[in-house]
């Protein structure tokens, strides 16, 4: 709970951040645009979170009165399209979650076989070209 949301909130952004002032001289251009684009999804995924915190109390009465207006609905043709809004929905996470998989994986399998961490995130300790323990750790 707290760490993992304490790194995606705010070490990842300023992780991202840093790395861009501290490149070494034979970066992968490939790299650092996918780092760069990170960064900005970083960013865009921190915001997000901070803003659920103070929107989600309302979220969830929102959630309480479409449940009161789902019990409602008494007709089996009004059901069924109820189920059918729901069966959508699923379809299109399912989609979405597919693509950003196979995206992420293609971009880490790509990177790794090229000898490169996938994202340039910063870590003021670990050095990938160091070891092969320290590459795994920072891929």
């Amino acid at each position: 709970g707290f760490l993992i949301n304490f790194f995606a909130t705010f070490y990842f952004p300023i992780g991202f951040t840093l790395i861009l002032f501290t490149l070494p001289d034979d970066v992968n251009v490939s790299n650092l645009l996918t780092s760069l684009q990170v960064t900005f999804d970083v960013y865009g995924g921190s915001a997000k979170i901070i803003i659920m915190k103070f929107v989600l109390e309302k979220l969830r009465a929102t959630q309480k009165l479409t449940q009161l207006l789902d019990k409602r609905c008494r007709a089996s043709d009004e059901v069924e399209e109820l189920r059918q809004m729901v069966r959508f929905g699923k379809k299109v996470i399912i989609f979405y979650l597919t693509v950003f998989l196979c995206y992420s994986a293609s971009t880490f399998l790509a990177s790794v076989s090229s000898g490169y961490p996938p994202y340039s995130l910063y870590f003021p300790f670990i050095k990938w070209r160091r070891s092969h323990t320290e590459f795994i750790i920072a891929s």
